[in-house]
């Protein structure tokens, strides 16, 4: 299981390497059908799927919310901002698919959470 002290870690050394964290991409997946599925496996793919997807965010963002915001943007409107994350789920987080249910479950997971973090964040983001 993926502990929060590895993706901690994970951060804490991208900031020492380059000094902040100004872009994250967070990008997992393993499927399999139900019937061919057991409980560790369910687990081991919402572990990964999910789970490090949500782990890798909270600590980018928690980062990203102690950097200095720098210019973002094109043209004349140019935001002040710490960070961007993606966090890549599937189009199967929004339909069904034969043989992923797990997959197709934990992908919808990590759009859900990914739209309450945005909302919760978006401000803080472009604070100064």
């Amino acid at each position: 299981m993926l502990e929060e002290s590895q993706i901690d870690n994970m951060v804490k050394k991208t900031v020492e390497r380059w000094g902040r964290v100004d872009y994250a991409v967070n990008a997992a997946g393993n499927n399999a059908p139900s019937t061919q599925t057991t409980a560790a496996q369910f687990d081991l793919i919402t572990n990964i799927n999910y789970r490090g997807t949500w782990l890798s965010s909270r600590f980018e963002i928690a980062q990203m919310q102690t950097q200095t915001p720098l210019e973002w943007g094109n043209g004349k409107k140019r935001q002040k901002v710490r960070g961007s994350i993606v966090n890549i789920a599937s189009q199967l987080g929004l339909v069904g698919r034969p043989d992923a249910p797990a997959y197709c479950a934990s992908k919808a997971a990590v759009i859900a959470f990914t739209r309450g973090d945005s909302i919760d964040d978006a401000d803080d983001a472009r604070r100064t």
